[in-house]
């Protein structure tokens, strides 16, 4: 099933949630985090103010430079962390965590922070589904700067809030 739906872009909630059971007769989430584990699948994602909307695309081993965005000339962009994660692995390829981990001079949280911005750019990928599952459940959207309202933007309010005040009032008295 896997083979059928590789690379394609799916909200990453919605793969656990709906593809895979919808799909199998039995799905366990646990074959697919032993193949990850392994090396046989990896995930790389795609753009988003929310992780938790973030498309991800499975892949099998080998593939992922097929689906990968070519990198910005300019990597300031990203955090300083993603920088030189992103340098390693260029000089390195692919690693084991604990390989990057020693060779970029990071902490773990500051490492996974790192590669999952880089996931999520689409610049490398990652075989780590418990990452992926801590993802979709724990970020929260990044609070978006309220725009500033013209003044009658604000008189539209004000009467659209006073119409309803007066529309509850009507339906209250009686007749």
């Amino acid at each position: 099933m896997l083979q059928q739906l590789r690379a394609a872009p799916v909200v990453g909630r919605i793969w656990g949630r709906d593809v895979f059971p919808l799909r199998m007769a039995r799905y366990d989430g646990h074959e697919l985090a032993a193949l990850a584990q392994s090396g046989e699948v990896v995930w790389v994602g795609a753009g988003g103010v929310d992780p938790r909307r973030a498309r991800i695309r499975f892949l099998f081993r080998g593939e992922g430079s097929n689906f990968l965005e070519v990198a910005p000339k300019d990597l300031s962009v990203y955090s300083d962390d993603a920088q030189r994660v992103y340098a390693f692995l260029q000089n390195e390829g692919a690693l084991f965590q604990s390989e990057l981990q020693q060779g970029a001079g990071l902490a773990e949280s500051a490492l996974e922070a790192a590669l999952l911005e880089l996931v999520m750019a689409g610049l490398v990928t990652n075989d780590s589904l418990a990452v992926l599952q801590r993802m979709v459940q724990q970020a929260g959207p990044r609070s978006q700067p309220q725009a500033q309202r013209s003044s009658l933007e604000d008189e539209l309010a004000a009467a659209w809030v006073q119409a309803g005040a007066a529309g509850r009032r009507a339906q209250a008295e009686p007749e």
